[in-house]
């Protein structure tokens, strides 16, 4: 499992224990530095590939990385686009589209080029904490901000308010559509996010929600713990912290 954290990129083995800092490289140009200080966001977009952004550690370097790929499960990086001009919250891949906020720009960036080239959109009136895209429609994208949802059926152009929800963590995947409010409420989504049926409860406040391929959600809380729920979000059990 890779943890990104505001302290740097970590492993955590098989069966939890102990997490190991990552002392990755990022190449950008003839520079090279340490990955990083800050790591903002990232996001596997295959086996082993990764696509993320944050602040290095070295003072050579840009102070914000854009975006930046690995292919060797986060051990390296190089420079893709936007170094130096952009800090990247969140990186959302669907298909061949790369949806991401730029919290520099203050808006949503999209790119159908693999990240060499990004269009910049426009924001739901507030930062975002999260964006979760349609498995099936790469245009259909709802936001989270600080205390509401937003959704946008044209890959980020135009916005309108779908809801309240205080500081949702979005996860959209094969399983279905759920997020985590502040609180830990767990519910689930049945019409793209019009509305919302609590199925289960976290243990504390959500950092990141995550559902990987094969449903199984994972849940990052605030007190530096992880748990994971196999049914659908009903059920949890800590599988990594105190």
């Amino acid at each position: 499992m890779l943890l990104a954290t505001n302290r740097g990129l970590y492993e955590i083995g098989p069966g939890g224990g102990t997490a190991r800092p990552l002392r990755s490289e990022v190449k950008v140009k003839r520079e090279t530095g340490r990955f990083g200080a800050n790591v903002s966001a990232f996001a596997f977009t295959g086996p082993d590939c990764l696509v993320g952004s944050g602040h290095p550690d070295s003072p050579t370097l840009p102070g914000s990385l854009g975006l930046i790929e690995s292919s060797d499960d986060g051990q390296s990086w190089t420079a893709v686009s936007r170094v130096g001009l952009s800090d990247l919250h969140v990186i959302e891949p669907q298909g061949g589209t790369l949806v991401a906020f730029d919290t520099t720009l203050g808006a949503t960036i999209v790119s159908r080029d693999g990240g060499k080239t990004f269009a910049e959109r426009s924001t739901p009136a507030s930062a975002v904490l999260d964006i979760a895209v349609d498995p099936t429609d790469a245009n259909y994208l709802v936001a989270s901000t600080s205390k509401k949802l937003a959704l946008s059926t044209d890959q980020g152009r135009h916005w309108k308010r779908l809801g309240a929800a205080r500081r949702a963590e979005l996860a959209w995947g094969g399983r279905g559509f759920f997020r985590a409010d502040a609180d830990g409420t767990v519910q689930k989504s049945e019409d793209r996010g019009r509305t919302w049926s609590p199925v289960g409860r976290l243990d504390g406040r959500p950092g990141k929600l995550v559902q990987v391929g094969d449903g199984t959600l994972y849940a990052a809380l605030d007190d530096g713990s992880i748990e994971r729920s196999e049914d659908g979000g009903h059920g949890w059990k800590r599988v990594f912290g105190q």
